[in-house]
């Protein structure tokens, strides 16, 4: 047993999502997330820039007594890997093979990955996705507007409409059997985005796949969490965080969670 703390990662707030599936899944584990809101959204940036950021963080989550990192970052996890692999020295969860995994077993053939420009750019999945199977049809688009209205606290509404239908209508020319929500930060617009197909397409989250990879993962290295309390959340930004206040509210019904803003990582 273990009672070191979970880590989350993400550049802003879009790995929340993982860390309330983590929560109800894991009730007795400790979650410190970090969320790098300072500097999102990571998709614009440099690879050398993000990989000198994921260094950053997992060197300040290192200090706070961290058993296991989740990186619920598409982009970080698609540039950045090793990086952070070498510099925590803990076991570490990426979240696109866990989802490639998903992918496979659903026997779907033709996909959608819609993501940031730096991990649509790195060809990741479609790499991953054909070494699995050969035969399968991936079609991927960088969405750079989603991230920048998520991150302002917009979850529906006309804004909203107006970038899912100007970054998404070419699929449903395309008309694939599923499309991959290749950045946490798109879960927030989930229900927008199978309106916007009619529920006529499968909507691939990936932070299901994630979480299920690292409950496993942790049974299996024998690390759980020995008590019989539940666990405690703490939520590090490295700026205010005062417009995601609201998304909080709806995300965690937990009187249990540590909020602190303006962590200089730097």
């Amino acid at each position: 047993m273990d009672n070191r703390k979970v880590a989350v990662i993400d550049s802003g707030l879009g790995g929340l999502t993982v860390v309330k599936l983590l929560r109800e899944r894991l009730p007795s584990e400790d979650i410190i997330y970090f969320g790098d809101n300072a500097r999102v959204p990571y998709g614009d940036k440099s690879k050398e820039n993000i990989r000198e950021f994921a260094k950053q963080i997992i060197e300040f989550l290192c200090k706070q007594n961290v058993k296991y990192i989740v990186i619920a970052c598409n982009t970080m996890s698609s540039v950045a890997l090793d990086v952070i692999k070498d510099t925590a020295q803990i076991p570490t969860a990426d979240v696109i093979d866990p989802t490639i995994a998903y992918i496979k077993k659903t026997g779907f053939n033709k996909i959608g990955v819609i993501a940031t420009r730096a991990t649509i750019e790195s060809n990741i999945y479609e790499t991953k996705m054909k070494e699995e199977v050969k035969s399968i049809q991936v079609y991927s688009r960088a969405c750079p507007l989603f991230v920048p209205i998520i991150e302002k606290g917009l979850l529906a509404g006309v804004m909203v409409e107006d970038a899912i239908e100007s970054s998404l209508n070419e699929y449903k020319k395309i008309k694939p059997e599923a499309i991959v929500l290749g950045c946490t930060h798109y879960t927030a617009w989930e229900d927008s985005i199978e309106k916007y197909f009619n529920s006529e397409v499968k909507i691939i989250n990936t932070s299901i796949p994630i979480v299920e990879y690292v409950i496993q993962d942790i049974k299996e290295k024998n690390i759980q969490n020995g008590n019989d309390v539940r666990g405690g959340t703490e939520l590090y930004f490295s700026d205010s965080c005062e417009m995601y206040k609201k998304y909080f509210e709806n995300l965690f019904e937990d009187a249990n969670i540590k909020i602190e803003e303006n962590i200089d990582i730097m």
